[in-house]
């Protein structure tokens, strides 16, 4: 079962993580945290992140059909792509769909450009890659 410790936000909506949490997953001063939200089961994940420079948010348009999604995966993983969160969907039955990613591109040998180019032919359609942006408060 999961550690669970219960704490509370301060009058600026900070969480302080206890230690015993920090220490479990090696968070230090100055540590990357990526949050993540599931707004249908009111969840926030926070996932402590080494290298927040080489996250990048991508959007894949493809074909609708059987192992299009699969096929994809397959050009990532070739490329050293590693995914941190994913959500796929139809957008138009048998015709389109749209997957979109939250990657890492530490594992990737080549360059961006050639990433893309890399893995923009069929079933893949279109890909939209943008650096994650950070929210400073």
């Amino acid at each position: 079962m999961p550690k669970t410790i219960l704490t509370h936000l301060d009058d600026k909506y900070r969480v302080t993580i206890p230690r015993e949490l920090r220490e479990a997953i090696g968070l230090k001063r100055g540590s990357s945290l990526l949050l993540s939200l599931d707004e249908s089961r009111r969840v926030v994940f926070l996932t402590p992140i080494e290298n927040p420079q080489n996250l990048y948010s991508m959007r894949i348009v493809l074909k609708d059909r059987p192992g299009a999604l699969a096929e994809a995966a397959k050009r990532l993983a070739d490329f050293g792509v590693d995914i941190f969160l994913s959500e796929s969907r139809t957008l138009s039955r048998g015709s389109l769909a749209e997957w979109s990613l939250l990657i890492d591109l530490s594992g990737l040998k080549i360059s961006q450009k050639e990433f893309v180019k890399g893995i923009s032919h069929p079933p893949v359609l279109e890909v939209y890659l943008e650096p994650l942006r950070w929210e400073e408060f």
